[in-house]
């Protein structure tokens, strides 16, 4: 039974609402809604997801839970209908982790001893649109290279205002992927970027 006490820990792998039926996953979703708790509403969109229902309905219960409860939605519910979900969580079960491992997106590129490749910061790619120098700025490492203002992006000798990054997130820079909404948000505010 999936409880108050139980909800803070579950993840969706878990599945706390598998065994719910129809009704009683679509009674919840409407008490989160009602209640703007994103987590319970995250679960049950999940749940439905992991059933396979129409991706329509699976885009209309997001959007409606990201209007209720925006503020209190887990980081780990996709924004929009992925197809593939199931299966990846169906193959993730498969596995067992040997060890925790850490996550592969960093602010800057710092010394990671766990980095593989060529990892960069979502600065260093900013830095790489906006301003055109793609191998200089994916190989910067100095943190305080950069700077961010409520007006300006700079990096470097260089700066460039709001409507040229409006412009360059709107062309070229349209995102980046993080495991965690969370973590470059902290990450700017310890290098105090915000």
């Amino acid at each position: 039974m999936f409880t108050r006490a139980t909800q803070r820990s579950a993840r969706p792998g878990s599945r706390p609402l598998r065994s719910a039926p129809e009704p009683e996953l679509a009674a919840r979703f409407e008490q989160a809604l009602a209640s703007a708790d994103g987590l319970i509403g995250a679960h049950c969109i999940h749940e439905q997801w992991m059933r396979g229902a129409y991706p329509t309905h699976i885009e209309t219960a997001l959007e409606r839970l990201w209007k209720a409860a925006a503020s209190t939605i887990p980081d780990w519910l996709p924004m929009r209908y992925i197809s593939w979900l199931p299966t990846a969580y169906e193959v993730a079960a498969r596995l067992n982790a040997t060890g925790k491992g850490r996550a592969n997106i960093y602010l800057v590129l710092l010394d990671y001893a766990d980095r593989r490749g060529d990892a960069h910061g979502f600065l260093n790619l900013l830095a790489a649109a906006v301003f055109g120098d793609e191998e200089e700025a994916l190989a910067e490492e100095d943190p305080s290279a950069f700077s961010l203002t409520g007006d300006a992006f700079g990096w470097g000798s260089r700066s460039v205002g709001a409507a040229e990054i409006a412009r360059t997130r709107s062309e070229l820079f349209v995102g980046f992927g993080s495991c965690s909404a969370q973590d470059p948000i902290d990450g700017l505010r310890e290098l105090e970027l915000l």
